[in-house]
């Protein structure tokens, strides 16, 4: 069994319809349960709770009925998926099933009623009440474990994880090949689907591969510097990217997203693709509207600089 989180993000996104298909045809194989994400319908329950001032109890019900919203809206989307509510099992033979979380879900004692509680969490959750396999992609926002003040994003589910990927490269500036996947319990097994570059040594599926010299660098860094300093190394570019923020904030109404893990998007009036040829940005999308992203990665990249490059846009 594979459950997957289907996010709110993916309301108006062009690829959610591709998606439903993918995981129908893989229903086919084993069974699947899409857990739906709060999306719209939870953003109007955190306004309701702005307007109306309700205690985190009422939010975190009307919440889970926002999840619940969406996963009506999949389920009309893709007829035949069968909609289940917990604790019903889902049925043993290979189907695409839409979990729909209910008011059961406040009579688990384990589950706290307040904005804690994810659709992310409740992924996992639901996961391991069915023993289905749960995989943290960690690649990016792995790092963040290391700070103690970032320990509440992550609580007990890392610990909880059947499999666990994070990327060294991407936030310690570690050679690329130094990827780490991590897992408590062997995966062919649990895998039908085509997975080969999980099952067997990298070399073996992976072009550029490299065997343990890859992390010779990785240990030399811990080695050599310690975890105090990189520590130190992964604070300064959140820091650097809360103060890009601000600034943005502060001189500009242009509407700005912004990640614990150093990224910072925003929407601009103004093109900025010439910024972007440089490499000082980059291009994505929020819910299908274009933004321009600041990575903030390592020591190299500094906010000043960057709101420097942007003055002439303001």
């Amino acid at each position: 069994m594979v459950v997957v989180k289907l996010g709110g993000s993916l309301y108006q996104a062009a690829e959610l319809r591709p998606w439903l298909a993918t995981l129908k045809a893989l229903s086919q194989q084993q069974n699947i349960i899409i857990v739906p994400g709060g999306g719209p319908f939870a953003e109007q329950v955190r306004k309701a709770q702005q307007i109306h001032d309700f205690n985190n109890v009422i939010a975190h019900h009307m919440a889970i009925l926002a999840m619940s919203q969406f996963g009506v809206l999949l389920s009309g989307l893709m007829p035949s998926c069968q909609p289940f509510s917990f604790p019903t099992h889902p049925p043993a033979t290979p189907l695409l099933s839409i979990w729909l979380p209910d008011k059961q879900l406040l009579e688990q004692p384990e589950l706290v009623q307040n904005w804690d509680i994810t659709s992310d969490s409740l992924a996992l959750w639901l996961a391991q009440k069915y023993q289905a396999w749960c995989h943290i992609d960690a690649a990016w926002g792995g790092s963040l474990r290391l700070l103690p003040e970032c320990s509440q994003l992550f609580g007990q589910h890392l610990a909880k994880a059947d499999s666990l990927c994070f990327d060294p490269h991407k936030s310690w500036a570690q050679p690329k090949p130094a990827s780490i996947l991590l897992y408590k319990r062997p995966m062919k097994p649990m895998m039908s689907i085509d997975a080969n570059y999980l099952q067997q040594p990298p070399v073996a599926s992976l072009n550029g591969s490299r065997g343990g010299e890859a992390f010779l660098p990785l240990w030399f860094t811990i080695a050599s510097l310690g975890v105090k300093t990189l520590r130190e190394q992964s604070r300064f570019p959140l820091a650097q990217a809360q103060h890009f923020a601000e600034q943005l904030a502060d001189r500009t109404s242009w509407p700005i997203y912004t990640s614990p893990s150093g990224i910072v998007c925003f929407e601009a009036p103004k093109d900025l693709t010439g910024l972007v040829k440089t490499g000082m940005l980059s291009q994505a999308k929020i819910a299908r509207k274009s933004v321009y992203r600041a990575v903030f990665i390592s020591t190299l990249v500094r906010s000043e600089e960057l709101i420097s490059h942007l003055e002439p846009y303001f």
